[in-house]
């Protein structure tokens, strides 16, 4: 990952600008450590993905007050889209 697209990060997860984004604020929520898939994610990392996105809603209201909705989703397994174990926060 390109330093230079990471926004925020804590101890276990961070969050990086698209790098082909479908909308304005499309980044991407990454765990540190690899797994398979989103299902393989302990409960520590599943809590710092889970901070790091209220922040980040927060951020994004603050900087776009015409922002009214978000769409948070993940891909698990090959048949259901997935190419790298990723959470998208668009």
């Amino acid at each position: 990952m390109e330093q230079s697209r990471v926004v925020a990060e804590n101890a276990l997860a961070y969050v990086a600008e698209d790098k082909f984004p479908v909308t304005r604020f499309h980044r991407l929520v990454i765990p540190k450590r690899h797994t398979i898939d989103f299902f393989g994610l302990e409960q520590a990392e599943l809590n710092a993905i889970n901070s790091l996105l209220q922040e980040q809603k927060s951020e994004i209201e603050r900087e776009d007050s015409s922002v009214k909705g978000f769409n948070i989703g993940m891909n698990c397994g090959a048949v259901a889209g997935q190419s790298v174990c990723i959470v998208m926060f668009t």
